[in-house]
């Protein structure tokens, strides 16, 4: 990584996470930009070593949802697991305090929907500050996202959203999930109807 940790400011930084979120059309793009625009190592074996401003904040976007029954501890873990449980990068769990401080610091910058709320929820799942203010901060841009499109990263989206509503146990949060759910569903009946009349096929998310 080129630039030192003393040259990125939480500005500066989440400049370049906005503008990554913009131009992203799925989830996981957000972490392949900001590896290229934070200047970070290919096998992640510097930056672990010697971590930073610009390591903690790709990390944050390089978490992918657990694959197998996550729970609200692990919900996130790092992209490559190994035998031995760890991974490529350092679990959330395992990050300094004065990691989990520069993402505060980044999502009080930040203005993308989708960078927000991955922001947000890795906050409220590591209990930093007003854990329920976090959560709800993330419900809310997760929801954003959701309604924009019908597509996989919406369908996920609302469906984290709905999953941390019902955790904290926000009832209003939960119904504008639940509220979004019942859109795509007759919009996708809709959708159907028509291109049975017209012999193409238009894929709906239904099932939550």
């Amino acid at each position: 990584m080129e630039e030192t940790s003393e040259e990125l400011t939480a500005t500066t930084v989440a400049a370049l996470v906005d503008s990554a979120a913009a131009s992203a059309e799925h989830e996981y793009d957000i972490a392949q930009t900001l590896r290229q625009s934070l200047r970070m190592s290919r096998d992640n074996e510097q930056d672990v070593a010697a971590p930073g401003p610009a390591s903690w904040t790709f990390w944050a976007y390089e978490y992918h949802p657990r694959r197998a029954k996550p729970t609200e501890q692990d919900f996130f873990e790092p992209p490559l697991l190994y035998a031995d449980g760890t991974g490529n990068i350092p679990s959330l769990s395992s990050l300094p305090d004065e990691a989990i401080e520069w993402l505060a610091q980044l999502s009080r910058e930040v203005k993308q929907p989708r960078a927000l709320a991955r922001l947000a929820h890795l906050l409220f799942l590591r209990r930093y500050g007003n854990a329920g203010i976090h959560a709800r901060t993330a419900i809310k841009s997760y929801l954003v996202i959701a309604r924009r499109s019908i597509d996989i990263d919406a369908v996920d989206a609302v469906r984290i959203g709905l999953e941390l509503s019902r955790r904290i146990g926000d009832a209003q949060l939960a119904d504008d999930a639940l509220g979004i759910i019942v859109g795509y569903n007759t919009r996708s009946f809709g959708s159907r109807s028509t291109s049975r009349r017209s012999g193409s096929r238009t894929p709906r998310y239904a099932g939550f």
